[in-house]
């Protein structure tokens, strides 16, 4: 009797180490097709960024009227409008068209409603971004930049050469304070601040040149 309770017991371990090691592997394969989405994502991305400012754009051949009367419509994958760059913190990313719906903070860096685009004198293009963890962390470095960086955005042609002039921190509330210079041409980053989801960071950047592209 004895002997059968122990082939029993060495039964049962068996099932649990077989049991815990599919558990285990499981875990490991979802873990690495995870990985391996994100790097491709992070690769597609990257592809369209170069593509965008190579004017590598794709184009399709769209009908207008029904009548066989077609136009060549501009596709550009994601159909960034421009391209935002910090280089201190080797940062590069497309943005979109307040109307799109890939502009939002868990797909993209996000165009806020209230922005002006880098042409408009004196105005303030705002774009966020989540900082933390994860493939949607597009601004998690963003707490790194320094007064006085150098951050670009291209845009219809043209490189728009910002500089860094005020970092400061604000409560998160679901409204932000902007303490920018009406006088000046500006560029506005936010995010919240690492490890403190009651914190978020401003930077704010004002136009120092602009090169055509």
């Amino acid at each position: 009797m004895l002997k059968r309770k122990n082939k029993s017991n060495m039964s049962k371990k068996s099932r649990l180490v077989i049991v815990g090691s599919l558990v285990f592997l499981l875990g490991a394969f979802m873990y690495i097709g995870k990985m391996w989405g994100d790097y491709n994502q992070v690769s597609q991305d990257k592809k369209k960024v170069e593509e965008f400012l190579n004017g590598q754009d794709e184009t399709e051949i769209v009908e207008i009227d029904g009548e066989g009367n077609f136009f060549e419509e501009v596709k550009n994958g994601y159909d960034y409008i421009g391209v935002l760059e910090i280089p201190s913190i080797d940062f590069m990313r497309g943005f979109l068209e307040l109307e799109n719906v890939n502009n939002h903070v868990d797909k993209n860096i996000e165009v806020i409603e209230q922005s002006d685009m880098p042409n408009v004198v004196n105005g303030n293009l705002i774009i966020a971004g989540h900082s933390g963890t994860g493939s949607k962390a597009f601004f998690k470095n963003l707490h790194k930049v320094k007064v006085d960086d150098l951050v670009n955005v291209y845009y219809e042609g043209v490189i728009y050469v910002y500089k860094v002039v005020d970092i400061y921190e604000v409560d998160k509330t679901g409204e932000v304070e902007i303490n920018s210079d009406s006088s000046s041409t500006t560029l506005t980053l936010i995010t919240c601040k690492p490890k403190n989801d009651t914190k978020q960071i401003i930077v704010i950047c004002e136009l120092i040149d602009e090169v055509q592209g």
